[in-house]
């Protein structure tokens, strides 16, 4: 004879399993200043508007003259890319010798409902790369684009072949 297992068992112990989990999200949200992201050091050297461009700071000498300008989405943060010392995209490509430098759009508000793409890659992404260009007296920079931003420096790179030497999009579906 085969015992069956109560359900109402069943549910209570996933009922008690969930509360566990909220329980520990709630307390994990609650100490999210004390998370420590972007930590690579890093300085602002331009803005308009909102859009800032900040330049990593190299933990070696440059082996590459060309520097690589990396546009990121305008929902996620650049951080992403820069989680901490020992996961960081920036550092990495910092301790190969490359001269980094990251476009923050900052986050969209109301007062940007007008803005374009036009706008951000015609106006905003092309300053910010004339800046680096001027700054290290070369024509052409290296660009990077993740998410949003891969889709940017595509349609940039299209427009602009005089000022892009390589172009590297990442996940720019």
């Amino acid at each position: 004879m085969r015992i069956m297992e109560n359900p109402f068992i069943s549910l209570l112990e996933k009922v008690s399993q969930t509360t566990q989990k909220l329980t520990q999200g709630v307390s994990v949200l609650n100490n999210l200043d004390a998370i420590e992201i972007g930590t690579t050091e890093k300085e602002q050297v331009w803005s308009c508007d909102k859009v800032k461009l900040y330049r990593y700071q190299r933990t070696t000498e440059p082996l590459v003259k060309t520097p690589v300008v990396v546009s990121y989405a305008l929902i996620n943060r650049f951080h992403m890319m820069d989680l901490q010392p020992d996961r960081s995209l920036m550092r990495k490509l910092l301790d190969l010798g490359l001269d980094i430098y990251v476009i923050d759009t900052g986050y969209p508000t109301r007062n940007e409902r007008y803005l374009t793409m036009n706008d951000y890659i015609n106006y905003y992404l092309d300053e910010a790369i004339d800046f680096v260009r001027e700054s290290h007296g070369i024509d052409k920079v290296n660009l990077m684009g993740i998410c949003q931003g891969g889709t940017f420096s595509v349609i940039y790179s299209a427009i602009h072949p005089e000022k892009s030497k390589t172009l590297l999009p990442c996940h720019s579906g």
